[in-house]
């Protein structure tokens, strides 16, 4: 987990990420971050790599305060498309995307293996070029 947020933070520090993180009182309830892409031809774009509420802070907004930041985080950054992908049994959190301008532009079906069960990856996507 470290080296993950040290590679976040160099980063962010560079232009090419954001990291954000959401606390009651001392205690960390929400972690999320965005990257940008590296190929060349990829660079005016990021994905949002993570977004993760602690179970107990679920309902509270937070997931949406995270998301809200990090959007915004990327349009000062001059992010014009912004990615992520979702389990599709992950209902929460593809309506939270959804809701606030993701769209869908892609689905693998069975794509992602936990244990037995299989689950469909969802693309989304969200213009940041629209006003």
């Amino acid at each position: 987990m470290a080296t993950l947020l040290d590679h976040v933070i160099t980063a962010a520090r560079a232009g090419d990420a954001a990291l954000r993180a959401a606390y009651s009182g001392d205690r960390l309830v929400g972690l999320g971050y965005w990257t940008r892409y590296g190929r060349p031809t990829h660079r005016p774009h990021a994905d949002l790599e993570k977004l993760a509420v602690d179970a107990a802070a679920h309902g509270l907004g937070t997931g949406r305060a995270l998301a809200r930041a990090l959007i915004a985080d990327a349009r000062k950054a001059g992010i014009e498309v912004l990615t992520l992908d979702a389990r599709g049994d992950n209902a929460g959190a593809l309506r939270l995307y959804e809701s606030l301008g993701f769209t869908e532009y892609g689905r693998l079906p069975g794509f992602v293996a936990v244990g037995e069960r299989r689950y469909d990856k969802v693309l989304q996507m969200l213009d940041l070029r629209q006003p």
